[in-house]
């Protein structure tokens, strides 16, 4: 038995598949997480391209363990869902390409993140360099390249999911 067909096989991933409840509770949980995480990120990178100037660095300060709460949300949500088409998801390029968006996203809010130490003031006229906003506009695009993958997953599959 390959990996792929024995997470398919577990009590969970069958209660997944056989409920009409849990696949689509699943889906909404994983929607709150990424409205949650993507919209603080979204937040961030508009700052940091000169929007909503009044708003204070350090309210991102704050706001960064709930974009980590929406991630935790979304991480057991889609491993839930993983496991229950394990096969489908595995073998289909819009999967893939939705995991390489959420790589690059994560890897561009770290250094966003990094690059703001110096202009993380209290102050609402925070002056951001040039490469900071580009890390930002990369960002953006990552995580929408995430959510439109992630949507066309259904679509993609061949059993659907």
């Amino acid at each position: 038995m390959d990996f792929f067909t024995w997470l398919e096989s577990l009590p969970v991933s069958q209660a997944i598949l056989a409920s009409i409840w849990f696949h689509p509770y699943l889906l909404v949980g994983h929607s709150i997480g990424m409205g949650t995480v993507v919209g603080i990120i979204f937040m961030l990178d508009l700052r940091v391209l000169g929007y909503a100037k009044t708003i204070p660095m350090r309210l991102f300060e704050r706001c960064i363990l709930l974009g980590w709460a929406g991630f935790g949300l979304n991480f057991v949500t889609g491993i839930l869902m993983f496991m229950a088409y394990a096969h489908t998801l595995a073998t289909n390029w819009t999967f893939d390409l939705k995991m390489l968006c959420i790589l690059a996203g994560g890897i561009s809010i770290w250094l966003l993140w990094r690059s703001l130490k110096d202009a993380r003031t209290d102050a609402g006229d925070a002056v951001f360099s040039r490469g900071s906003k580009v890390i930002a506009i990369v960002s953006m695009v990552f995580w929408l390249g995430a959510i439109a993958t992630g949507r066309l997953i259904a679509y993609t599959a061949p059993e659907g999911v």
